[in-house]
């Protein structure tokens, strides 16, 4: 059963970074975010470590299958690649989290996911429901 829950401990922290390691020791195709990455934007994006607090997880039992961390400007995910069933999941708590924060602040402008190419990127574009408006970069 899948179990969704926030960023708790530097614990969640080490299974993101494995997740990331996993995807590409088994599939080939995690070549971004790096383990390193994540290390870099907990500063880049909030001055402090603290940052990562707004990230999502989500569990089957104890194993980690996707996480989506949220700032300022941008939304990034990483899924399991034999769960990309997850994406959906991922993506709503996303937009409804981003429309939110808009409210909150008033804000007129759109909402909208930017994705990477399959070269940067472990959920290409084709994967997403068509339903998503998904402006894709090259």
């Amino acid at each position: 059963m899948i179990k969704v829950r926030s960023y708790e401990n530097e614990n969640d922290f080490v299974l993101m970074q494995n997740l990331i390691r996993e995807n590409y020791l088994k599939s080939g195709e995690q070549l971004y975010p790096s383990p390193a990455d994540l290390e870099y934007w907990r500063y880049l994006y909030d001055d402090s470590p603290d940052g990562v607090r707004w990230t999502r997880l989500w569990f089957d039992d104890d194993h980690l299958l996707a996480f989506a961390w949220m700032n300022e400007e941008a939304t990034d995910f990483v899924c399991h690649y034999q769960h990309k069933d997850l994406l959906n999941q991922i993506i709503d708590w996303s937009e409804s989290e981003r429309l939110k924060e808009r409210k909150k602040k008033n804000c007129k402008r759109p909402v909208y996911f930017r994705l990477r190419s399959k070269e940067r990127n472990h959920c290409p574009a084709k994967r997403l429901p068509k339903e998503r408006s998904v402006q894709l970069l090259r």
